[in-house]
């Protein structure tokens, strides 16, 4: 049996899915010993079995309000395979020695077992920062100070990245900003963020290194994208004035950029500012993370890879139309949420009381339903006009 790892899990306070664990040491010669270890999924999910074939079905597990629609069968997902404390568990190891500039010096991608020790949620990281005599407390020192050398290293790069502890703000991979349900969370995401962006990193070079067709995450900018500078001033804003919106923000951004997608050859990652990116670290929720898993499995093992890139080309069109189809669908339920909170306004008589948001919705409904408008409608548009010429006069 190979050497057991350890490792601890940080995840929202509700996952029951926990395909992620790390581990942070410093080395003798002054650099750092990361290990990113993920549940090996692919020993139990072989290509084209019934689950497998219901993965890709799937392609990703859903997340709405209160609760989840998962990839793969709870039983699985919540159970055997996800990294419960105290369980022995076969994980695929991103094991990444760092030198004291944090550039990779090696990646090592290891079969083999761990133990979690603890299973931790994003707000208990700043109680444990604060209390020294916690059993893991310099492991997530050590971890908090190396993912925020991480980011502000990504951000000097000309990575679309950075975060905001007294908001709960941070931006995801394709620079798009997201608020944190509780403020509290923002270090124990950020710390899981950026090692989880480190090690999908560090894969994809071993891939490409070693030969093996796989998933890569392409992320790329349209024409008329302004320069990274000017990109990271309209992010930012959002946090220096006050009268900025985040949801305005982040569709200004969202219409900048191409959406990010799967493919067998490499793109390069914009927000990222990699040449070189992949999804490896989420196979209990990701359908490309786990082709992925299969294909590096297969390399250690000295197996025949289960998948060429003709058929990895294949699963990337599969995954990219599919999200498409599903954030079509999202984007009809959205609006069909909007107008029905439109019609409830008109018929309730609170034309005047809603925000610039649901007025503008309110006037798309009106015009939509040709229906004559109430008078209650011109007497909130006459207000919020002359609300808007005392504004401009002044």
């Amino acid at each position: 049996m190979p050497d057991m790892l350890r490792g601890i899990t940080i995840d929202d306070v509700t996952t029951q899915d926990m395909d992620d664990a790390i581990w942070v040491e410093i080395t003798e010669n002054g650099g750092l010993h990361v290990l990113v270890m993920i549940t090996d999924v692919a020993k139990v999910i072989s290509k084209h079995s019934e689950l497998d074939k219901l993965a890709m079905s799937r392609i990703e597990t859903r997340y709405y309000a209160n609760g989840n629609s998962p990839m793969l069968p709870r039983q699985l997902a919540d159970e055997k395979l996800s990294l419960w404390p105290g369980e022995l568990k076969d994980v695929l190891a991103v094991d990444i020695a760092l030198g004291m500039n944090l550039s990779i010096l090696k990646t090592r991608l290891l079969r083999t077992v761990m133990i979690s020790e603890a299973r931790l949620a994003f707000s208990d990281v700043t109680r444990i920062l604060s209390d020294r005599e916690h059993t893991h407390h310099a492991l997530i020192k050590l971890a908090s100070q190396l993912a925020n050398d991480l980011l502000t290293q990504r951000r000097n790069r000309g990575a679309l990245a950075f975060y905001d502890l007294g908001r709960g703000l941070v931006t995801n991979e394709e620079g798009s900003i997201k608020q944190l349900r509780r403020r509290e969370d923002t270090i124990g995401y950020v710390i899981i963020q950026e090692l989880m962006i480190l090690a999908n990193m560090a894969v994809a070079e071993y891939a490409v290194k070693n030969d093996i067709p796989i998933l890569f995450r392409n992320h790329t900018a349209r024409s008329a994208t302004p320069e990274r500078g000017d990109l990271m001033k309209l992010l930012e804003s959002v946090t220096v004035i006050p009268e900025v919106n985040i949801a305005t923000v982040r569709h200004t951004t969202y219409m900048m950029l191409n959406r990010a997608e799967y493919g067998p050859v490499i793109l390069g990652h914009f927000g990222l500012n990699l040449g070189a990116y992949t999804h490896f670290t989420s196979p209990i929720r990701r359908y490309a993370d786990l082709v992925n898993h299969q294909q590096i499995r297969a390399h250690i093992q000295n197996e025949p890879l289960p998948h060429s890139k003709e058929e990895i080309q294949a699963i990337a069109s599969h995954i990219n139309l599919m999200h498409l189809e599903n954030d079509k669908a999202k984007s009809e339920y959205m609006k069909e949420k909007a107008y029905r909170k439109a019609e409830s306004a008109i018929l309730r008589n609170r034309i005047d009381s809603t925000s610039d948001t649901d007025f503008e919705r309110i006037t798309k409904l009106l015009i939509r339903k040709e229906d004559d408008c109430p008078e209650a409608y011109y007497d909130a548009f006459r207000r919020r006009l002359a609300s808007c010429r005392s504004s401009v006069l002044s």
